[in-house]
């Protein structure tokens, strides 16, 4: 005999509330992913010397001294760059794609935004983006 906790009418319950909660789930990352495709067409139909004004700007506002500090100080633990996930789809969806570097030990995709930007996506223990300016 297999100790069950549940009732058949308890786990019917919990399979039905389980089942409306993925839905609900399914269905606000269907919107997000809706949400984040409008704001790349939107990011993509800027002037180019805007949209690489706020790229700057983006690359600037993480790779300063004072947001690093304020992150490390208030997180413990790297900053956060959310900014660079959006750059990286936006690579990913109008980016010309690199040939990868073969010594490198780590998966990673490597993207050129508008001949002037490289936008690197790594895979280890987690994912991190660089996002850098061509010189």
């Amino acid at each position: 005999m297999t100790y069950n906790p549940l009732s058949k009418e308890e786990r019917e319950r919990f399979e039905k509330s389980h089942q409306k909660f993925y839905e609900k789930y399914i269905k606000a990352r269907k919107v997000e992913k809706l949400l984040i495709n409008k704001y790349i067409d939107k990011f993509h139909s800027m002037p180019l010397d805007k949209r690489s004004e706020l790229i700057d700007k983006i690359i600037s506002k993480y790779e300063s001294d004072e947001y690093k500090d304020r992150e490390m100080f208030k997180l413990h633990y790297e900053p956060r760059c959310t900014l660079y996930w959006y750059l990286d789809d936006y690579a990913e969806k109008y980016g010309e794609e690199l040939p990868n570097d073969e010594n490198n030990p780590f998966p990673h995709s490597i993207r050129m935004i508008d001949n002037k930007y490289i936008v690197r996506k790594m895979y280890g223990q987690g994912t991190v983006i660089d996002v850098w300016k061509v010189e």
